[in-house]
C-alpha cells in the first residue's frame, strides 16, 4: 500500500536537507618543506557564509612558492560550492621557518536542497593539495620584490573599519530590499577578514572573530573554525 507523507513530514525532511556537514583535508607532496592542516569538520545550513582557516608552517631553510588546487566530494555537488575568497586564488610565498593562515569564505547554494542526485547525502568534502611551482617562479617572484606582508595595524584598522559599517548596514537593512546589499557587503566582510588573515597571521582567530560580531541569525550567522 502506498504510504502517506503528512505535510510536517515534507517540511521536516526539507529542513534536515537544509543542514549540511563540510569536512575538510590538505595535502602537499614529499619534500616541499610544508606542514599544511585543515580545519575541523563544520555544520553550516544551506546559504549560511562560513569562514574556515587552514594552516601552514614552512620547515626548510628556502623560500618556496605554492600554489593550491581543490576538488569537492561528491564531484555534482561541486557546483552549489561557492567560494567568496580563498587562498587558491593566488600564489603563496612561505620564507624559511614561516607561518601562515589560509582562509576559505564560503557558502553553500541553498539550490543544492533540490538536486534529487544528492539526495541521500547531506555531506561535502574538500580537499587541498599544495604544489611547488619550482626554482623558476620562485625567482619571479623574489625578484618583483612581493614577499612581505602588510602591517598589523593597517589589516587591524580596515578590518575594524569594514566592519563597523557594516554592522551598521545588517541593522539598517531588514526589509526585502535591502537582501542584496547585505549580501553584498558580507562578501566584502568576509574578503577583508580574508585579507588580514593571509597577510598577517598574528591576528588571531579571536581577534577577527570579534571584530565580525554580527547578528547571529540565520544567513548572517558567522562559523569560525
Amino acid at each position: 500500500m502506498p504510504q502517506n507523507t503528512s505535510a510536517s513530514d515534507h517540511t521536516s525532511a526539507l529542513s534536515c536537507r537544509n543542514w549540511w556537514t563540510v569536512a575538510w583535508f590538505a595535502a602537499v607532496p614529499a619534500g616541499m618543506g610544508w606542514n599544511f592542516e585543515a580545519p575541523a569538520l563544520i555544520e553550516i545550513a544551506l546559504g549560511e557564509t562560513a569562514l574556515v582557516v587552514y594552516k601552514a608552517r614552512h620547515q626548510t631553510n628556502r623560500p618556496v612558492l605554492g600554489t593550491a588546487t581543490y576538488n569537492v566530494v561528491p564531484f555534482q555537488a561541486g557546483q552549489y560550492f561557492d567560494k567568496i575568497q580563498c587562498f587558491c586564488f593566488t600564489e603563496q610565498l612561505l620564507m624559511r621557518g614561516e607561518e601562515k593562515a589560509f582562509p576559505v569564505s564560503f557558502y553553500v547554494d541553498p539550490a543544492l536542497a533540490a538536486d534529487r542526485g544528492l539526495k541521500d547525502t547531506s555531506s561535502i568534502t574538500l580537499s587541498y593539495s599544495f604544489f611547488d611551482k619550482g626554482p623558476r617562479a620562485l625567482q619571479r617572484r623574489l625578484a618583483s620584490g612581493s614577499t612581505a606582508a602588510a602591517p598589523a595595524k593597517r589589516n587591524a584598522d580596515r578590518l575594524g573599519v569594514i566592519t563597523g559599517c557594516t554592522r551598521r548596514r545588517f541593522r539598517s537593512q531588514s526589509s526585502p530590499t535591502g537582501r542584496k546589499a547585505n549580501l553584498d557587503y558580507r562578501k566584502t566582510l568576509f574578503r577583508v577578514a580574508a585579507l588580514s588573515w593571509h597577510t598577517d597571521p598574528a591576528l588571531s582567530e579571536s581577534e577577527i572573530a570579534k571584530a565580525l560580531d554580527l547578528p547571529l541569525t540565520g544567513r548572517r550567522r558567522l562559523i569560525v573554525q
